[in-house]
């Protein structure tokens, strides 16, 4: 069994027939005849395993090969941060694109490099110093079968904290 981050799903066939052969692929239970040596599932399902098993023919034997299977992970989009802040106002990074990413992903936010659980797609706070670079680290990963693919997008702010007030004495 084989994964790998977007790597199509292909299996090929080595064969020492010197003959003309005829293919019959199987592919999760389906027969796919034809005459080629390798299939390509097309449009493959993330998550999805696929076990393909090919059955090879010339005009005097046939083979049967064993099954093998390959799973299919796909990488996560690259994340879009918008960051907002006015003098005196919360910080509030937001993950644009969240509709991009399956409840099953993975988000790990850090905040200058200390983990904070956003709030549905963004995270705000007032907590700041005047003058500091807040840097937002956001990572998405998608693990299937222990392999695990992911994608890491930052963005950055200087904090502005209003003046106070004067005082007369």
């Amino acid at each position: 069994s084989t994964s790998a981050c977007d790597a199509p799903v292909v299996f090929t066939i080595t064969s020492n027939y010197n003959n003309s052969l005829n293919y019959t692929w199987n592919i999760n239970g389906n027969s796919y005849p034809g005459t080629s040596s390798s299939y390509t599932v097309t449009n493959p399902v993330d998550g999805a395993t696929y076990e393909a098993s090919v059955s090879v023919t010339d005009n005097c034997t046939s083979a049967v090969s064993s099954a093998v299977s390959q799973t299919y992970i796909k990488s996560p989009a690259e994340p879009q941060i918008s960051v907002s802040h006015r003098c005196g106002v919360p910080i509030v990074f937001k993950l644009d694109n969240k509709s991009d990413y399956p409840a099953n992903y993975t988000q790990v936010w850090k905040i200058n490099g200390t983990t904070v659980t956003p709030n549905g797609g963004e995270y705000s706070f007032t907590n700041y110093s005047d003058g500091v670079t807040y840097t937002l680290e956001l990572e998405i990963s998608n693990t299937v079968n222990g392999v695990t693919c992911k994608k890491t997008a930052t963005n950055s702010i200087v904090a502005k904290v209003p003046p106070t007030a004067p005082r007369v004495t």
